[in-house]
Order: structure tokens, then C-alpha cells, then sequence
């Protein structure tokens, strides 16, 4: 299941444990193939994908406005899978939509103010939508990889502050992604 969990012949499976370098690892990668994926839709998208990547980002609008956190999530994970798909190349989009699904969980972890978090998610949105639908591929790339780079920064921030303690009990809380990453020491 996208990784999250570990097979056990004949026994059913465990969650999956994993280091922080590893999912920084995947951090980075998902941060710069997205950026690529913008650069590539800024210049791949038909008039209908931009289109409906305005549409999608205008209608996002209410969930920020209404500060429902829910709804922001699933209009985000639509407006990535869009930019994806806007790439027209099924294997890279693919590859991305995949990393997206894997590193969901954590992303919801972080400990902003909802508030700020979706009027700032929206705003740099907002410019990633601005430089695709103007068929300006570096600053779609560049917006992108500035937006995904914050959002991966803020969760290997703190798994940091979890390791140094601050966060322990939190750590320990039923359906917190975060208890299932170990130090690299700890993940072999």
C-alpha cells in the first residue's frame, strides 16, 4: 500500500519503518521531479488542462476562505495530479503522482496554524498557476520546487525536534506517521 507497509509471508504485514535519511531522500526527489513535471506542463498543457488547473485553483479559494482543512487537502492532491498529468508523459507523471501518495501522511503532520498554512499554500499556488498557465517554465519550476522544498523542510524539521525529544509523546499518538520513522541507526 504505496509503501507503508511491509508484507509478512503467511503472517499479514506491519507498518513500514523508515529511516530519516530515507525519507528525506524522497522528499528531495518528489521536490525536484515535481519542479521538472511544472517546467514540463508551462510549456505541455493544452488550453483545456490550463484551463481546468485555474478553475480547480479558483474553487480552492472557498476552502482557504472557510479555513476547512479537509477539503484544502483534497483540492491539493487534485491540483498536483494535475500539473502530473499536464506533463503528458505517463511515466514521469506516474513516478511523481506515486512519490506524492507516499509522502501524504507526513506532509499532514505539520504543526502550523491551518490557517496561515492554507492562505500560504494558497498564495504560492497561486504562483505556480501564474507562471504555468503564462508558459513560463523556469518560474514554474522555481515556484514549484520553492513550494515543495518549504512543506518537506517543515516535516524533516520536525522529525528533528522528535528526535531531539521535543516531540516524543506526540510521536507516540495512534495514526502519527511520524512514529514509524526511526533514526538511521534504528531502521535497518
Amino acid at each position: 500500500a504505496r509503501g507503508l507497509v511491509d508484507p509478512i509471508p503467511r503472517r499479514g504485514s506491519i507498518v513500514a519503518r523508515i529511516g530519516v535519511d530515507r525519507l528525506a531522500d524522497m522528499f528531495e526527489a518528489e521536490c525536484e521531479l515535481e519542479a521538472h513535471c511544472a517546467r514540463l506542463a508551462s510549456q505541455r498543457m493544452t488550453g483545456l488542462d490550463r484551463g481546468e488547473l485555474q478553475d480547480l485553483f479558483e474553487q480552492s479559494a472557498i476552502a482557504v476562505r472557510t479555513e476547512d482543512y479537509d477539503a484544502y487537502f483534497d483540492f491539493n492532491s487534485r491540483f498536483h495530479h494535475l500539473i502530473c498529468n499536464g506533463v503528458h508523459n505517463d511515466t514521469l507523471g506516474e513516478m511523481v503522482r506515486n512519490l506524492r501518495d507516499r509522502l501524504a501522511p507526513f506532509r499532514r503532520t505539520q504543526p502550523t496554524d491551518v490557517a496561515d498554512r492554507l492562505h500560504r499554500s494558497h498564495g504560492e499556488h497561486e504562483s505556480i498557476v501564474r507562471a504555468i498557465v503564462g508558459g513560463h517554465a523556469e518560474e514554474a519550476y522555481e515556484t514549484m520546487r520553492s513550494h515543495n522544498a518549504r512543506l518537506s523542510t517543515g516535516v524533516l524539521l520536525l522529525l528533528k525536534q522528535q528526535k531531539d525529544g521535543q516531540l516524543r509523546k506526540a510521536a507516540t499518538q495512534e495514526h502519527n506517521p511520524l512514529a514509524n520513522i526511526l533514526p538511521e541507526d534504528e531502521a535497518a
